[in-house]
């Protein structure tokens, strides 16, 4: 019987969302399985593709706890002799499913014209960074 009441008071708990409002994550992309990091301040966050050096910068406004939503500015046109871009902004809702010791899930919905997108996708807590 000690032995399971030291076991319960060394289990952290993992289910509190507020823990990665901000750090340092990273995931691998569905297709190509490329490495993403992910740097997340309560109201910014910042993806870099290590492969492409592809960057993606959002703002973030939390909903409550366990649910957050990005706004992404993409390109509309690709026009490389163009000075003058022009981006929209895509919104994504993201909430999050589970809080793990190592990782945790999350559910991305979005609509862009008239395309729904749904991906539950993981992120593993970068090495220097444990909730």
């Amino acid at each position: 019987m000690t032995y399971f009441s030291v076991s319960l008071t060394a289990c952290k708990d993992y289910s509190d969302c507020t823990k990665i409002r901000s750090g340092k994550f990273y995931y691998t992309t569905k297709l190509k399985r490329n490495k993403v990091e992910v740097s997340r301040s309560d109201s910014v966050q910042i993806e870099t593709d290590l492969v492409t050096g592809l960057v993606l910068r959002s703002k973030i406004h939390w909903e409550n706890n366990c649910q957050y939503s990005l706004r992404i500015k993409i390109l509309k046109e690709i026009n490389p002799d163009s000075q003058n871009q022009k981006y929209i902004e895509v919104p994504i809702t993201i909430k999050i499913l589970t809080i793990e010791k190592e990782f945790y899930t999350s559910k991305a919905q979005s609509v862009v014209g008239d395309k729904k997108f749904e991906i539950i996708d993981t992120f593993y807590y970068s090495k220097n960074y444990r909730p």
